[in-house]
Formats: structure tokens, sequence, C-alpha cells
């Protein structure tokens, strides 16, 4: 009999687990277009006009290790002023279910950053250059602004269910990423991956009941 790649089994078990929940138990969110940008603005970007979000701060950090630097700063701070903007514009359009609460937010953003990067680099924030670790900053910063755009898309539309696939494919993912990047050597840390995990869901859990209460 032919045995399964363990990174394979384990994402089948995901699955699994998840299907095993049904769609009966899939989560619901009120349809709101400006809490739906607001989610958006949380998930941010990393491209060359600039950072934003959860992937903008973890770029940021990404850089730096791979540089063996303290994190920048300006990096940092264009990652804060772009989420500001970027709440501004949702609110001035009118209809959101809050208003106010970037800052707040911004700072469990910052948070849940610090403490991924700080569990993934025994000795944060001190520089240190680690591909894997740089690494597994991109795969936790992936699987978060996944998760987000779960809740994002029926947001925007009814009846606001969350589709359970959605889910799963980004924990999926997110344990694919995990595997080949422990498999390619070189970490300073091993079998986090539910740790980071539980993190980023408390989250995502934590900042989709503050914009869609």
């Amino acid at each position: 009999m032919q045995l399964l790649p363990p990174n394979l089994t384990r994402i089948l078990a995901i699955c699994a687990l998840v299907a095993i929940a049904s769609a009966a138990d899939a989560q619901t969110v009120t349809v709101n277009r400006c809490a739906a940008t607001k989610v958006r603005c949380v998930m941010g970007y990393t491209h060359v006009c600039g950072v934003q979000g959860v992937l903008g701060l973890f770029k940021c950090h990404q850089t730096a290790t791979l540089k063996s630097r303290f994190i920048d700063q300006v990096c940092a701070n264009r990652c804060e002023d772009k989420m500001l903007e970027c709440f501004r514009d949702a609110e001035r359009l009118g209809g959101c279910l809050t208003t106010g609460d970037v800052g707040p937010i911004q700072a469990k953003v910052e948070a849940f950053v610090t403490d991924a990067v700080s569990d993934l680099i025994p000795g944060f924030p001190f520089p240190v250059t680690n591909t894997c670790a740089a690494n597994k900053q991109k795969a936790v910063a992936e699987a978060t602004a996944a998760k987000l755009e779960c809740f994002e898309d029926p947001m925007r539309r009814f009846p606001g269910v969350v589709a359970p696939n959605c889910l799963v494919g980004a924990d999926a993912k997110f344990t694919y990423a995990w595997d080949k990047i422990e498999g390619n050597g070189g970490c300073l840390t091993t079998g986090d991956d539910a740790a980071l995990r539980a993190k980023l869901d408390a989250f995502v859990a934590d900042v989709i009941a503050d914009l869609n209460p």
C-alpha cells in the first residue's frame, strides 16, 4: 500500500475535520459594505506603491529578517498611515456599523504581528538573518489575509454566509506551506504551526467581532 506524504496527510485530516462540522454550522455576518472595506484595509497589501495592514506589516518584518536589521520604522509607519487613510475613506461613504475604530484595530494588528514574529525569532527584536523565519512570517500573513477574506466576501452580499470550504482551504494552504518551509531546514523554531494558527484564528475572530458586531 502506498503511503501519502506527511504534509498531504495533515491537509486531508484538516479537511475531514471541517467537513464533519458541515455547512449547517457555517458562520454568518451582517452584510455591510463599509465593514467589508475595513476588513480589506486590515488585510492590506504589499506592492511597489506601498504597504498596508497585516500583509504590509509582516512584509516589513520579513525584509528585516532577511537583511538582519531592525524593522524599518518608515515601513511600519507607512502601514499605519495607509490603514488610517483606508478606514477614513470607508467611513466617508457612510452606512458603517462602526466608526472611529481605526486606532484600536491598528493596535491589534501591531500586537498580533509582533507576537507572531517574536514566536518565530528567539531573541526578537534583535536582528537575525534567517530565511525560514522570514518565509514563516509570510505564511502566517497570507493565511491571516485569506481567512479575513473569507469573511469579507459574504459581508458584501446576501445572505452573508461564510463558506466553510473557504476557511478550510486557507488552513490547508497554511499547512502545506509550513511543512514545505520546515522541510527546507535551517529554521530557528519547528513544529510551531499549531500555535501560530491558533493566534491568527484568534486575531481574525477578534477583528471580525469588532468590525461586524
